[in-house]
């Protein structure tokens, strides 16, 4: 909590006991109850961070709260929240099997357990779907590289429209390992890489994957679509949830 800055309390749900409660199927998924313990407004997923404290300032005033002197942040959507070219921001992309009401793998390919399969890379990717090349195994909640490898040849490719890209790793062992990160086919350029994202001695972009945690990818000036590959060499690499923001 130290390095994230959290200084409040959080409260955990390792059981899923709140979450079954609420029936809820997404992650994240914002809910914001008033003083009498009523859910009064819910989203689904990034964004909407302007409405969501508008709302958190009428609740907070409708209990009785002065919060005049407490100034508006966050930011400003555009217009419709849509980005300014117009084009949607990816939703996003859960790697386990449990998540069957939407295809969320891209390969053609029938998963039934978690044993390690071969996938190939069809090379035509759908937004909103990851894409999966080499040994890999699938479970319900993630994807997990299924051998050690040498030479970074197995990967897990997006296509993705977003200004922020954010992986959520939790690794199987407990030594640090690289995944390589590539954009377009081409080490990340600085002005969108990620805080997580550094640059090795042969000139590669790297994620040091150092315990289970959210990564940040990407971190672009402006929303833009890429094809965005993450190739690691570790038995170790778990990845969960990709997330995007613009």
């Amino acid at each position: 909590m130290v390095r994230e800055r959290i200084t409040w309390p959080v409260a955990m749900d390792n059981d899923f006991n709140t979450w079954r409660a609420y029936k809820n199927r997404y992650w994240p998924h914002k809910f914001l109850m008033d003083q009498n313990g009523e859910a009064r407004f819910h989203h689904i997923g990034e964004g909407a961070y302007l409405e969501t404290e508008l709302w958190i300032r009428a609740l907070l005033e409708e209990a009785g709260n002065d919060i005049s002197h407490i100034p508006v942040g966050g930011v400003v959507p555009e217009q419709g929240d849509a980005p300014p070219s117009g084009e949607p921001r990816t939703h996003e992309i859960y790697a386990g099997s449990a998540w069957g009401t939407r295809k969320y793998l891209g390969n053609d390919v029938s998963v039934r357990d978690s044993t390690p399969i071969q996938f190939s890379d069809p090379g035509d990717y759908e937004d909103g779907r990851f894409y999966l090349h080499g040994l890999w195994g699938i479970d319900s909640e993630s994807v997990t590289h299924g051998r050690s490898s040498n030479n970074f040849e197995d990967y897990i490719a997006i296509n993705y429209s977003a200004r922020s890209v954010n992986v959520v790793v939790r690794p199987t062992g407990g030594d640090p390992f690289p995944v390589i990160v590539t954009l377009d086919g081409e080490p990340v350029p600085v002005e969108h890489r990620g805080k997580d994202v550094k640059e090795d001695g042969e000139g590669n972009t790297v994620l040091n994957i150092d315990g289970p945690r959210m990564y940040n990818v990407i971190q672009s000036p402006m929303q833009g679509r890429a094809e965005l590959r993450l190739s690691t060499n570790s038995p170790d690499f778990s990845l969960f949830t990709y997330t995007f923001s613009r």
